[in-house]
C-alpha cells in the first residue's frame, strides 16, 4: 500500500513493470513468472491519495479498484473540512460505483473483509462497550 503519495505516483511505479512485459522472454534463464510483471502491481499494489487532481482524471484508465481516498484527519494535511469541495472536484467525473470504490469500498475490501466500517454514533459518551459492539458489529 503507497500511502500519502498523488494516485499518479502508482501509476509511475506501474509503466516501467508494463514496458517489462513486452520485453519478459519465456526463454529466460530465469524462472517464468505465470503473470506479466506489471500485473502484479495492478492487483495487489493499493494507492492512498488526498488529493490529486490529475491523477483522479486518469483512474477510469488506471482502474479504480486499487485507489483509496483519504483526508489525513487531524493531520496538518487533511482537507477537512472542506472534503466534500474536494471529492467533487477530484472524483466527480467518476461513475458513483467507481467513486464509491475510491471513497470507501476498496478500503473496505482490503482491510476488513468488505465490510463497512460500523457509522459514527453522536457524540457522547459509551457507557457499555459489549453492547455498543453487538449494535455496530452484529456479533
Amino acid at each position: 500500500m503507497m500511502a500519502e503519495g498523488e494516485a499518479a505516483r502508482l501509476d509511475r511505479r506501474r509503466g516501467p513493470l508494463a514496458a517489462a512485459d513486452q520485453r519478459v522472454s519465456p526463454r529466460s534463464s530465469r524462472t517464468p513468472l505465470p503473470r506479466p510483471p506489471s500485473e502484479y502491481i495492478y492487483r495487489h499494489v493499493y494507492g492512498a491519495f488526498i488529493q490529486d487532481t490529475v491523477g483522479c482524471k486518469l483512474l477510469p484508465e488506471y482502474g479504480a479498484d486499487t485507489f483509496m481516498w483519504s483526508n489525513d484527519y487531524p493531520h496538518s494535511a487533511c482537507i477537512w473540512p472542506g472534503a466534500t469541495r474536494f471529492i467533487a472536484q477530484d472524483l466527480g467525473h467518476l461513475t458513483p460505483e467507481a467513486r464509491a470504490k475510491v471513497l470507501c469500498g476498496n478500503a473496505a475490501r482490503l482491510y476488513n473483509d468488505g465490510e463497512l466500517p460500523p457509522p459514527a454514533d453522536p457524540p457522547g459518551n459509551v457507557n457499555d462497550l459489549e453492547a455498543w459492539n453487538k449494535v455496530h458489529w452484529h456479533a
